[in-house]
């Protein structure tokens, strides 16, 4: 009975001290950026002037700087939705993050290494689907359909990164679950 006590005591304390660490991380990339000038930017690169869009982006710790790695939103969820993120799906969210212009040492690849650490919560979620549903008003047909395959055939490869036989072929039924939910959202 102790030994439970203390394992979720331990377990408390470790969500904790990774929340507090994430937070940190999120505060630091945040630095001194007014949002007068996020909502700017979001408007002048993006075409999104709706403010709620934007305060959601930036509860989520999404800044212009960290806005690259939103998008490997869906990858992370996949990534995380057996609650295991191993090495090789690692190795492939790295792959991706670079596939999309994600460099080396930056901030949105420091803010994706603390996803990597540590479940991001539902905030971030939301965001990206805030974000993704005022950037999709905008696209025609085909600009949907094509963005679509963008963010699903990185989320198949994430999913198909650590099963089956020497990682190739088998996606659990979570991140089916997780990539069912993608195609249905993105439709």
């Amino acid at each position: 009975m102790s030994d439970e006590i203390f394992g979720d005591r331990r377990q408390a304390l470790e969500e904790a001290f990774f929340r507090k660490h994430e937070q940190e991380a999120i505060d630091k990339i945040k630095g001194q950026q007014l949002a007068e000038d996020e909502y700017k930017f979001y408007a002048a690169q993006h075409g999104i002037t709706d403010h709620n869009v934007v305060d959601t982006l930036r509860r989520a710790g999404v800044h212009p700087a960290t806005l690259s790695a939103l998008l490997l939103v869906p990858l992370i969820e996949v990534a995380w939705a057996d609650f295991v993120l191993d090495e090789k799906e690692r190795q492939a969210l790295d792959q991706a993050a670079r596939a999309a212009g994600i460099k080396e040492g930056s901030e949105a690849e420091k803010l994706l290494h603390v996803w990597f650490e540590h479940k991001p919560d539902q905030v971030l979620h939301d965001a990206w689907a805030s974000f993704v549903q005022a950037l999709v008003m905008k696209m025609d047909p085909a600009a949907k359909a094509n963005f679509r395959n963008h963010i699903l055939e990185p989320a198949r490869r994430i999913a198909r990164a650590s099963g089956g036989i020497l990682g190739i072929g088998r996606v659990s039924a979570q991140e089916q679950k997780v990539l069912d939910n993608l195609d249905i959202w993105l439709t």
